[in-house]
């Protein structure tokens, strides 16, 4: 999961279910925190390959090979943009993100 935060965060997929942890580094041994799930994520096309948080951490945006996913994890409201045909994500610094998308159904 990107964030631009000093943080370590992942989400866990099961079907449509998702999880997010924020992992950190203890004095001894790793700690994993729960910050969120949902059950029954809405329209989940395929397994999520990439994942998205901002400054407003409201908000996570999933990414799957078809769809993107917004989710305000404070009232578990989802949007999807469907038919984004996204393969990749790339980070250059907290200003610019690249995505790498095939051409889909209905594009000339």
């Amino acid at each position: 999961m990107f964030s631009p935060n000093e943080k370590t965060e992942i989400a866990i997929q099961t079907g449509d279910h998702i999880s997010l942890f924020e992992l950190f580094m203890g004095e001894e041994k790793p700690q994993v925190n729960h910050i969120w799930s949902m059950d029954h994520v809405p329209d989940i096309a395929d397994a999520i390959h990439s994942g998205i948080r901002f400054k407003d951490d409201r908000y996570m945006f999933l990414v799957d090979n078809t769809n993107f996913y917004k989710i305000d994890i404070k009232t578990n409201e989802t949007k999807t943009y469907n038919d984004q045909n996204c393969i990749g994500i790339y980070f250059s610094d907290l200003n610019y993100m690249y995505t790498l998308c095939h051409k889909g159904t209905g594009m000339g």
